[in-house]
This record gives C-alpha cells, structure tokens and sequence, in this order.
C-alpha cells in the first residue's frame, strides 16, 4: 500500500476511535431499531460530503468561516439535542422512525466532522498525499469506525434498560457540545 493511502487510513480510524463521532453514532444506532443500514448508508454520505469538501479545498474554506463559528455552532446543537432527550423526550414515548435514520445520521456525521480534528487532517494530508487516495482512506477509516458504533449501539439496548441508554445518550449530546465550546477558544 501506498502512503498516500495507508498514512491517512492509520491516522484517521486511530483518531475516530473513542472520538465524539463515534460516541454519538453510538447513541443515535441505539436508537434506531432496524435501520442500521440506513444508519451508516447517511454516515458513509455525510463523511463523504463533509471530508470531500476539506480535502478538496484544504483550508480554503476555514477563510471564509472562523473553526471557532463553526464548532459554537456543532456545540449548540448538540447541547440543544441532549436537553431535549434528557428534559422533554419520554423513553416510553420515544418513537424513532427508522425512515428518517438516513438523514439522522447524515447530519449528524455532517455536524460532528465539521471542523473536526480529523477533517483538519485529511485537509492537510491532501496537500501532501494524493488527494483522492486521501479521500478513499479518510472514509474508509471513519466507515470502518462507524460500522463498530452501529454494532455497539444496535446491542447496547440489549444489556442496558431505554431508560438509562436516553440518559446517557442526553449526557453524550451535551458533553460533546460543552467540549465544542470549550475548545473553539
């Protein structure tokens, strides 16, 4: 293998593992009762689109929009979400449409690579490696994380009450949004 794709691939999954993009993937399959294909279909799309962009235009964009805007904005949305799960969302109620997975996931990969450390990093792989086999291996080191959240979301309900899962799912929105904040200053 070529280090155009195999230092980008190695580097990427590393950095995705344990990182908020999994943690919330793994809350979102949890979720989703039967649509973990749709899940990681909008996963897979949402890296493709969000990465592609960053390595596309490297930096580029980061001119026209401050990382600290970007990651303030990520924060709040994730805060908003976790408040609602946590304060307003009835586990005995919770009725997640399997429909809507794609898009769940979707924008949340969207949301939570954007101006992420490892879309910086594929940026700046592509001014240094082939870009194309930068992309192929950013998204495949992130699918490759993303299929070990999904499986570990689809079983966590197994093993954990609803209850408990809305919880922690709540807690996980919010400390990933607090964590956009604190490190977009």
């Amino acid at each position: 293998m070529t280090p155009d794709f195999l230092i980008p691939f190695v580097t990427i999954t590393l950095a995705e593992l344990g990182d908020k993009t999994m943690l919330a993937m793994i809350a979102l399959s949890s979720r989703h009762k039967k649509a973990h294909f749709r899940l990681f279909l909008g996963s897979f799309f949402g890296v493709l689109l969000v990465d592609g962009l960053a390595i596309l235009t490297g930096a580029y964009l980061l001119t026209f929009l401050p990382i600290k805007v970007i990651k303030i904005i990520a924060g709040l949305l994730f805060v908003g979400f976790g408040i609602y799960t946590l304060f307003f969302q009835k586990v005995e109620n919770v009725k997640v449409h399997d429909g809507n997975a794609f898009l769940a996931a979707f924008s949340l990969m969207f949301m939570t690579e954007l101006a992420d450390k490892t879309q910086i990093a594929a940026a700046l792989f592509a001014t240094e490696y082939n870009p194309w086999l930068v992309l192929v291996s950013t998204v495949l080191g992130i699918s490759l994380v993303t299929g070990l959240a999904i499986f570990i979301g689809k079983n966590i309900n197994k093993y954990i009450k609803p209850k408990t899962v809305n919880i922690v799912s709540g807690i996980i929105f919010i400390v990933v949004g607090i964590a956009s904040f604190l490190f977009s200053y």
